[in-house]
């Protein structure tokens, strides 16, 4: 009787043991000091920014972007279509875009019966966790239109400098744009 008393305690020390540590196992699951919380957090953001242009331009233009991500100025001269650039930066921040189209010296536009223009961009962004994973918050966009004139009104757009273009993103510490 008493062996029986004692594997009867024993073993109920056994199971004690095991639902303790099942239950702490458990408990350290859900406690994770805030790091949930953590990956809700926002803390960067990264962007993609792109500028568009019509073969008529290139040929015609130099067209000159810069951007700045906060670490500094760029600039690079388009010679395709398309100018993409995606910039990522710990929150707050601000990104920074610019086109500046001008006249070719060796091309005369002026002759040209008809030219083909578009002031065309497209944007998207999203706002990042530390650990640098999208947590759902963003917004994207695109405006612009294409235009077909005669050469002399396109040059006189250019000159005018209606095609230059200047974007500024900024997003304080929450990932919350002021950019309307």
């Amino acid at each position: 009787m008493k062996k029986m008393r004692f594997l009867c305690a024993a073993l109920t020390m056994l199971c004690a043991m095991a639902m303790t540590t099942a239950l702490t196992a458990c408990g350290d699951d859900n406690d994770d000091n805030g790091s949930n919380t953590n990956n809700l957090k926002p803390a960067g953001v990264t962007m993609t920014y792109t500028f568009y242009v019509t073969q008529d331009m290139l040929d015609y233009c130099d067209i000159v972007v810069s951007y700045n991500d906060g670490t500094g100025e760029k600039t690079e001269t388009m010679k395709t279509l398309e100018w993409k650039k995606t910039l990522t930066a710990k929150l707050p921040c601000t990104f920074t875009f610019n086109k500046t189209v001008t006249l070719k010296s060796d091309k005369d536009i002026s002759q040209a019966d008809k030219v083909t223009y578009t002031n065309r961009v497209a944007f998207s962004y999203g706002i990042l966790n530390a650990a640098g994973n999208p947590i759902g918050q963003g917004r994207s966009g695109e405006f612009g239109v294409n235009s077909t004139l005669t050469g002399e009104k396109v040059g006189e757009i250019i000159t005018s400098g209606s095609l230059n273009l200047k974007q500024t993103y900024t997003f304080d510490l929450n990932g919350n744009d002021n950019n309307g």
